[in-house]
């Protein structure tokens, strides 16, 4: 029982040292407080700008899919266009070589006329369809 009350004595008989020690734990109890609010600070100040260049970064993704969705959209436009403007080209090109099939068409039924001894005026024929003035016939 001495041995217990004898480092009972020597636990509360504090000297300079011990003093000394206790506030020096003190200091470091309260400098690492300080520090873990500092950096649990900074922390949250890193989170908050990182949700704002997550949201920056999400917006311009959204951003991009719709620029790519509309160049997609033009281009698909543009392939339509030049698909239409070549039907076009062709049709013209068609018909570009009509009068020219219809006038030798023309030529030949008019040497078929000739051959059979058929008359053909096409000015005649075509004055018989006009209205003739009153007072005056072909």
């Amino acid at each position: 029982m001495d041995v217990t009350l004898d480092i009972g004595r020597k636990l509360i008989d504090f000297g300079l040292a011990d003093f000394f020690l206790l506030g020096l734990v003190g200091f470091f109890v309260i400098a690492a407080a300080f520090y873990k609010m500092s950096v649990r600070s900074q922390c949250n100040v890193i989170r908050q700008s990182l949700s704002k260049v997550k949201r920056s970064v999400e917006e311009a993704a959204a951003k991009e899919k719709a620029g790519r969705d509309e160049l997609q959209r033009l281009l698909n436009a543009q392939n339509a266009n030049m698909n239409r403007i070549n039907q076009l080209k062709k049709t013209k090109s068609e018909q570009n070589r009509k009068p020219a099939e219809l006038e030798k068409e023309l030529e030949d039924l008019i040497a078929w006329c000739h051959a059979k001894n058929i008359s053909v005026d096409f000015r005649r024929r075509q004055a018989s369809r006009r209205a003739a003035p009153p007072g005056r016939k072909m």
